[in-house]
């Protein structure tokens, strides 16, 4: 499943270098998107009213349609796709061994690596949407080619918008109009959902074909209309929500930060009151010493002016003994 390493066009490059990305992508689109779900069951219901058959998806990215087409019996399923990166998505559901067998890889554009009329039904599910326009003719060409009984496409209805520049590159293409230049009548299906349309082309009218009834449509229209305003209010929410949230962890993030400054502003307050005690302690200290040391002093002088007193008084004694000034 190695990708080829000849130079492709940007859009079809697109899906090669971040085709495994898609599986995680189209689970979390399924999540709000109704028509995803109601694809899924057109699809479904086509098929097993088309049993038995052979069935090829060209453009099978990471199977989500193979997965659940390969449990209805009597539907042997295939997958055809340009980026082996894609097709690595179905080795999250399926075996090595199954995509082996059933799943080839090979170029955007050119003969498909099956014979002729091998498969009874072939399908494409927005995979033509991704195809160039100088490339489509050719597509369709090798579709009808492969197959013996139909060619079902779901893909963009006429009108829907299309951002033109996303993955590179997409396009809504008259697929009716290009079926005529190669000589093919394309029907225009009736749609159980607003953004895709059914096309197909019958190759063997003997063979009885279905199509989906017009109160099943009815019913699919209505759910997406009734549902999908409200999933769309939902998405919405989570959005502001999560911007919230952005702004709430920036305001977090920014009131932990003065938080941790005020912090260390306060331990540099406390280590200052800190320094400010002990220098306090020790002032106390030196003037408890100079306390003690005066008292000293003081009874040192009281002392010496005892002494001074007697040696006065000895003087006194001495001078009236001797009736003469002593000098």
């Amino acid at each position: 499943m190695n990708d080829s390493q000849v130079y492709v066009p940007e859009n079809y490059q697109y899906w090669r270098d971040h085709g495994s990305e898609w599986f995680d992508e189209y689970e979390r689109r399924q999540k709000y998107m109704l028509c995803y779900h109601i694809q899924k069951v057109m699809l479904a219901d086509y098929m097993r009213h088309s049993r038995p058959a052979r069935v090829l998806e060209f453009g099978c990215g990471p199977g989500r349609h193979l997965r659940y087409l390969s449990r209805i019996g009597d539907i042997e399923v295939y997958g055809y796709d340009q980026s082996a990166s894609m097709v690595s998505g179905c080795l999250r559901w399926a075996t090595p061994e199954w995509v082996a067998e059933r799943v080839c890889v090979g170029e955007p554009v050119g003969p498909l690596p099956y014979p002729d009329r091998y498969f009874d039904i072939v399908y494409t599910v927005e995979a033509l949407i991704h195809t160039r326009p100088e490339d489509v003719g050719v597509v369709l060409a090798d579709l009808v080619r492969v197959s013996k009984w139909q060619v079902l496409h779901l893909e963009p209805s006429q009108g829907v918008q299309i951002f033109e520049y996303a993955h590179d590159g997409s396009w809504c293409h008259d697929i009716a109009a290009a079926y005529r230049q190669l000589g093919y009548e394309c029907e225009v299906l009736p749609s159980g959902y607003i953004v895709q349309q059914p096309y197909r082309v019958i190759l063997d009218p003997a063979r009885p074909v279905y199509t989906w009834p017009s109160d099943m449509l009815d019913l699919l229209r209505r759910m997406e209309s009734d549902i999908q305003p409200t999933l769309d209010q939902l998405a919405q929410n989570i959005n502001d929500l999560s911007s919230q949230i952005v702004n709430l962890r920036a305001e977090l993030a920014e009131a932990e930060a003065r938080g941790r400054q005020m912090q260390q502003q306060w331990e540099a307050t406390q280590a200052a009151l800190a320094e400010a005690e002990a220098r306090g302690r020790q002032m106390q200290q030196q003037w408890e010493a100079t306390q003690v040391a005066l008292a000293e002093e003081q009874r040192k002088n009281k002392t010496l002016m005892h002494q001074q007193a007697h040696f006065e008084e000895f003087i006194n004694q001495l001078r009236h003994a001797l009736k003469m000034p002593i000098e």
